[in-house]
């Protein structure tokens, strides 16, 4: 305000800037949290017949290794969530990383 500046050069170059550190460890949290997903609709499945046995990745390991018995294949895709959400999060962590962290302007 001293500088001239209004409210909205104030909000963008003030403000948003200070947040976007927060709001990225958010969305990376949300992401994780998401593939994650499991109590929310195993809970649900007996009110609804729309909700499947693999509606999420993990309902589909639960079904594989303890209603099919396959024990090594739900192994096997429990591995390749845990690294694909990895790599999503890292590789978003990265994108980012450059503009909300190392700002010297």
């Amino acid at each position: 305000m001293l500088d001239g500046a209004s409210e909205t050069q104030i909000a963008w170059r003030i403000k948003i800037p200070i947040v976007i550190p927060s709001l990225i460890m958010t969305f990376v949290f949300s992401l994780i949290a998401t593939s994650q997903v499991f109590a929310e609709p195993t809970t649900l499945r007996p009110l609804s017949n729309a909700i499947s046995t693999t509606w999420s990745p993990l309902m589909k390991v639960y079904r594989d290794a303890f209603v099919t018995d396959d024990l090594y294949g739900a192994a096997a895709m429990s591995i390749v969530i845990a690294l694909a959400t990895f790599v999503v999060s890292f590789g978003f962590l990265r994108l980012t990383q450059n503009r909300a962290f190392n700002q010297e302007n």
